[in-house]
């Protein structure tokens, strides 16, 4: 295949000179700043991702850390406590009752009895033959929770089972209509039911057919009574309490407290403590260990070196990095404020000689039965461990000035810089590889006519020697 310049393609036809190869390797020559530029770019690039991939970690790592102390991120600064200071509630029984609270909450316990279940009322009609039945025309009205009779226009259009249902239902007065079908158990298998939609002794239903006529009005049948939950406090004591409620759930019993009844049982008494909820403290602690982790990975990974190579990351020795790494291990091993807990080794957290943390979680279970106060003032709070740990993490990940972004906004100019580089070498070589095509190919074409000249004289030559 020879070497092409417009239309034109040879390959050192006439010189028998190897053109294609020697513009090839001229060429390649040419190319070696442009190799070394894209090498470059794939470390950039590689470093890019590092960066990128730390700056998420370590976001991750400073929102986590916000989210346990309760960062007010309007810029109050921290506040202390509130996440150690959440609380459970379990019951003895969660079959016959459950309990949540809010941070309004106090620890503590209450012994409750479950004597009845809120209900709604429900109502049964008399039987039809068919959903379709004349129930006759007129007025039906109907009267939910007492907040006076409404009454629905019955006429030809809507004057059966199904219209009276529609008619209720449309009326949006607190209670449904539905058609029930016994499935021809009975002669008459058609009935309306209707049913309030609040539960609570107030939310009775009044239904009165009397203004119908033409048809067969329908008559209604209390089959389930509107009445209230109550649970008993300190039951089977001189000082129970019987308390009332609307719906299963009795809120603010006690301040903060909801407790929902789920069974009667009138020979069973429930326990609701009110505690401290150790398990999701210990649960966040782990997260932020894990998180920490994350981070001092990345960077550890940078410090392998790989023996086939013997060389280290892209980011090996990197100053960011080294920086944030000794940041991190500085705070956990220095002393945090002036109570009985100033040390991480205090509350179960320890580093390991790559810089890894670990958490004995025994170790921050008997800190909390020790000095509960004592944890959550070194966890949570102005230059507690939390806030030095946020606050250092801030300095790397802010969008504005932050060291991580910078590296990042950095490299990535870095990087379009050498794409220009790249892009006008090219430009270059393409330049190159135009002239030298050109030089070749004129030389090509002095050598043809030379040989075309040779030939010519002798020929000559020989006509004249005849």
């Amino acid at each position: 295949m020879g070497t092409r310049i417009g239309s034109l393609t040879f390959g050192g036809l006439a010189s028998g000179f190897p053109t294609e190869d020697v513009i090839a390797n001229i060429l390649k020559l040419e190319r070696r700043p442009i190799d070394l530029l894209e090498k470059r770019k794939t470390e950039f690039a590689s470093k890019l991702e590092i960066y990128q991939d730390l700056n998420t970690k370590a976001t991750s790592f400073r929102n986590l850390l916000r989210d346990i102390d309760n960062m007010d991120l309007v810029g109050s600064g921290p506040s202390a406590f509130e996440e150690y200071a959440q609380l459970t509630a379990t019951s003895t029984s969660d079959t016959i009752a459950t309990a949540t609270v809010t941070s309004s909450a106090t620890r503590g316990s209450l012994l409750i009895r479950v004597d009845q279940l809120a209900q709604q009322e429900r109502e049964l009609s008399s039987a039809y033959l068919t959903s379709t039945s004349d129930i006759g025309t007129g007025t039906f009205t109907i009267n939910v929770a007492g907040a006076g009779a409404q009454a629905l226009t019955i006429d030809t259009s809507n004057n059966t089972l199904e219209g009276l249902v529609q008619a209720i239902n449309d009326a949006d007065v607190g209670a449904t209509a539905f058609i029930i079908n016994d499935g021809g158990a009975s002669a008459t298998p058609y009935r309306i039911a209707v049913t309030a939609d609040e539960t609570g002794a107030s939310n009775t239903i009044v239904l009165d057919g009397s203004g119908l006529s033409g048809g067969t009005a329908p008559t209604f049948t209390q089959t389930q009574t509107a009445q209230d939950a109550k649970i008993t406090l300190d039951p089977d004591s001189a000082a129970e309490l019987q308390i009332a409620s609307s719906s299963n759930v009795f809120s603010n019993v006690i301040n903060g407290v909801t407790i929902e009844a789920q069974k009667v049982d009138l020979s069973t008494n429930v326990t609701i403590n009110i505690k401290r909820d150790e398990d999701a403290i210990v649960a966040r602690i782990q997260d932020l260990v894990t998180s920490y982790n994350e981070i001092t990975d990345v960077i550890e990974a940078q410090a392998k070196v790989d023996p086939t190579t013997n060389r280290g990351g892209v980011l090996l020795g990197d100053s960011t990095l080294v920086r944030l790494k000794q940041g991190l291990s500085s705070i956990l091993s220095s002393a945090i404020g002036s109570g009985s807990i100033t040390s991480a080794s205090q509350v179960g957290l320890s580093l390991s000689r790559d810089g890894k943390l670990s958490l004995d979680e025994a170790e921050l279970r008997s800190a909390f039965s020790s000095d509960f106060s004592a944890v959550a003032s070194f966890f949570s709070g102005t230059d507690s461990l939390n806030d030095q740990l946020r606050s250092l993490a801030d300095t790397y990940v802010d969008p504005v000035d932050g060291l991580l972004v910078a590296r990042i906004n950095g490299t990535n100019l870095s990087i379009a810089d050498l794409d220009k580089s790249v892009d006008a070498a090219e430009s270059r070589i393409e330049n190159i590889e135009a002239s030298l095509i050109q030089q070749f190919s004129a030389m090509e074409r002095i050598v043809s006519q030379l040989r075309q000249q040779g030939d010519f004289l002798s020929q000559y030559m020989l006509s004249q020697n005849r």
